[in-house]
């Protein structure tokens, strides 16, 4: 059986952005997402996965997802 597999960011890598970039990535306050960021780093998450991705989690990332042929 095939399998989707969403993409996702590591924290620790879109914490390199500066806040203007933050901000336009994610579309607010890029220092507000900094600390949100930070915030989820401290409470163990790693990744941030894209919309939708059922199941998704903060530390392994997408399960993957059977494709209907």
């Amino acid at each position: 059986m095939k399998m989707r597999q969403h993409v996702c960011v590591n924290i620790d890598t879109i914490l390199k952005f500066t806040d203007e970039k933050l901000g336009d990535i994610f579309e607010g306050d890029g220092t507000e997402i900094r600390d949100e960021l930070l915030e989820r780093k401290a409470n163990g998450e790693r990744l941030i996965g894209a919309d939708g991705c059922e199941g998704f989690d903060p530390v392994t990332g997408c399960p993957g997802h059977p494709i209907s042929n």
